[in-house]
């Protein structure tokens, strides 16, 4: 080989390297860009989570609160009313951050133009996973029983009493 045709195959070379990069790269960016707006759509269903077990335990509070001021228990009953404070700003909290992601995820999914849902959605009956296939809780007879124990049913309440 001469080196004139070694100088020409160069440039053609890294011409091909820098197409063959750039692909693999966009590649790259949109998986990027859908784990992004996932990881926005899991947070925006965590603190929905954490906003409802706070309603629930503010629930169980005041409850509780009343029947400490029905007998009188006044400490018990101003440390309740502090901690039933704390749970409604953390729920205030829960609520801002769960708009806060889902407005990021959104956002994520029209600026990168990305199909809507994502792996990370609500999970309900009758949900698709990414392969297509229906996702559906397993059936009753797979829960670790096996064909030669009694099944459970009756033995809950005996236990209670």
């Amino acid at each position: 080989m001469t080196p004139q045709t070694r100088r020409a195959s160069a440039p053609q070379a890294a011409s091909r390297g820098l197409v063959l990069l750039a692909a693999l790269g966009l590649c790259g960016c949109a998986s990027a860009t859908g784990d992004v707006r996932d990881y926005y759509q899991q947070m925006a269903y965590n603190y929905k989570e954490a906003a409802s077990k706070a309603k629930f335990q503010q629930l169980t509070l005041e409850n509780q609160a009343k029947v400490q001021l029905a007998t009188g228990d006044q400490n018990h009953y101003r440390r309740t009313q502090r901690e039933l404070g704390r749970l409604k700003s953390w729920e205030e909290k829960c609520v801002k951050q769960e708009e806060r992601f889902q407005k990021a995820a959104h956002w994520t999914e029209e600026h990168f133009h990305l199909p809507p849902g994502g792996k990370a959605v609500e999970s309900g009956p009758g949900r698709r996973d990414p392969d297509g296939l229906r996702l559906e809780a397993p059936p009753a007879s797979s829960l670790g029983t096996s064909a030669s124990q009694a099944p459970l049913e009756g033995r809950g309440p005996a236990l209670i009493e």
